[in-house]
Protein backbone atom coordinates (compact mmCIF):
# COMPACT_ATOMS: atom_id res chain seq x y z
CA UNK A 1 0.00 0.00 0.00
CA UNK A 2 2.37 2.66 0.74
CA UNK A 3 4.96 1.67 -2.31
CA UNK A 4 1.49 2.31 -4.20
CA UNK A 5 1.23 5.55 -2.49
CA UNK A 6 4.70 6.33 -3.48
CA UNK A 7 4.34 5.84 -6.84
CA UNK A 8 1.16 7.93 -7.05
CA UNK A 9 2.76 10.83 -5.22
CA UNK A 10 5.68 10.74 -7.26
CA UNK A 11 3.53 10.57 -10.51
CA UNK A 12 1.07 13.55 -9.17
CA UNK A 13 4.57 15.47 -7.92
CA UNK A 14 5.96 15.10 -12.05
CA UNK A 15 2.60 16.35 -13.37
CA UNK A 16 2.32 19.60 -11.20
CA UNK A 17 6.13 20.21 -12.57
CA UNK A 18 4.87 19.51 -16.24
CA UNK A 19 2.30 22.04 -15.77
CA UNK A 20 4.63 24.10 -14.13
CA UNK A 21 6.88 24.25 -17.33
CA UNK A 22 4.56 26.55 -19.76
CA UNK A 23 3.26 28.60 -16.99
CA UNK A 24 5.98 30.61 -17.03
CA UNK A 25 5.64 33.83 -18.41
CA UNK A 26 8.64 33.50 -21.04
CA UNK A 27 8.47 29.77 -21.27
CA UNK A 28 4.61 30.45 -22.22
CA UNK A 29 5.41 33.42 -24.90
CA UNK A 30 8.07 31.18 -26.34
CA UNK A 31 5.68 28.03 -26.45
CA UNK A 32 3.16 30.09 -27.90
CA UNK A 33 5.18 31.92 -30.67
CA UNK A 34 6.86 28.46 -31.64
CA UNK A 35 2.97 26.63 -32.03
CA UNK A 36 2.30 29.93 -34.38
CA UNK A 37 5.17 29.16 -36.49
CA UNK A 38 8.85 27.67 -36.19
CA UNK A 39 11.09 29.93 -35.29
CA UNK A 40 14.81 30.14 -35.02
CA UNK A 41 16.82 31.50 -32.21
CA UNK A 42 16.80 34.87 -33.20
CA UNK A 43 13.73 34.88 -34.19
CA UNK A 44 12.76 34.35 -30.97
CA UNK A 45 14.98 36.39 -29.10
CA UNK A 46 14.07 39.22 -31.56
CA UNK A 47 10.29 38.60 -32.34
CA UNK A 48 9.59 38.41 -28.44
CA UNK A 49 12.16 40.91 -27.29
CA UNK A 50 13.88 38.87 -24.88
CA UNK A 51 17.84 38.24 -24.09
CA UNK A 52 20.01 35.27 -25.44
CA UNK A 53 19.50 33.61 -21.61
CA UNK A 54 15.76 33.57 -21.49
CA UNK A 55 15.23 32.42 -24.78
CA UNK A 56 17.95 29.68 -24.21
CA UNK A 57 16.07 28.95 -20.81
CA UNK A 58 13.22 28.56 -21.66
CA UNK A 59 13.77 26.57 -25.22
CA UNK A 60 16.17 24.13 -22.71
CA UNK A 61 12.85 23.58 -20.14
CA UNK A 62 10.33 23.30 -23.52
CA UNK A 63 12.61 21.00 -25.13
CA UNK A 64 13.58 18.94 -22.18
CA UNK A 65 9.95 18.67 -21.46
CA UNK A 66 8.86 17.76 -25.18
CA UNK A 67 6.81 20.86 -25.43
CA UNK A 68 9.20 21.83 -28.80
CA UNK A 69 11.59 20.07 -30.63
CA UNK A 70 14.89 21.58 -32.95
CA UNK A 71 14.98 20.57 -36.15
CA UNK A 72 18.06 21.64 -38.14
CA UNK A 73 17.86 25.78 -36.82
CA UNK A 74 14.46 25.91 -36.35
CA UNK A 75 11.82 25.38 -32.78
CA UNK A 76 8.85 23.31 -33.76
CA UNK A 77 6.09 23.01 -31.36
CA UNK A 78 5.53 19.57 -30.36
CA UNK A 79 1.33 17.63 -29.90
CA UNK A 80 2.16 17.87 -26.52
CA UNK A 81 3.39 21.57 -26.99
CA UNK A 82 0.24 22.64 -28.99
CA UNK A 83 -1.99 20.59 -26.92
CA UNK A 84 -0.56 22.70 -24.28
CA UNK A 85 -1.20 25.96 -25.42
CA UNK A 86 -4.91 25.15 -26.18
CA UNK A 87 -5.83 23.84 -22.93
CA UNK A 88 -4.09 26.81 -21.21
CA UNK A 89 -6.58 29.23 -23.56
CA UNK A 90 -9.57 27.89 -22.50
CA UNK A 91 -11.88 30.48 -21.37
CA UNK A 92 -12.60 29.64 -17.58
CA UNK A 93 -16.27 30.82 -17.54
CA UNK A 94 -16.98 28.39 -20.56
CA UNK A 95 -14.79 25.41 -19.50
CA UNK A 96 -15.91 21.55 -19.59
CA UNK A 97 -14.01 20.55 -16.46
CA UNK A 98 -14.67 16.90 -17.28
CA UNK A 99 -13.04 17.64 -20.44
CA UNK A 100 -10.05 19.41 -19.80
CA UNK A 101 -9.33 16.34 -17.06
CA UNK A 102 -9.53 14.16 -19.96
CA UNK A 103 -7.23 16.28 -21.74
CA UNK A 104 -4.76 17.05 -19.16
CA UNK A 105 -4.50 13.04 -18.71
CA UNK A 106 -4.24 12.34 -22.89
CA UNK A 107 -1.32 14.75 -22.61
CA UNK A 108 0.10 13.26 -20.19
CA UNK A 109 0.30 10.29 -21.90
CA UNK A 110 1.83 12.25 -24.87
CA UNK A 111 5.28 12.83 -22.86
CA UNK A 112 7.88 10.46 -21.65
CA UNK A 113 8.64 12.77 -18.83
CA UNK A 114 6.15 11.49 -16.87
Amino acid sequence: MNNHLLILTKRYSKLAEFFEVPSKSNNYAVLKAVVESSKTFSNLMFGLKKNPSIICRSTEELTLYELIKKENRFYKHTKAGKFAIEIGERDIRTIDTQKTAEDIIELTHMVDVL
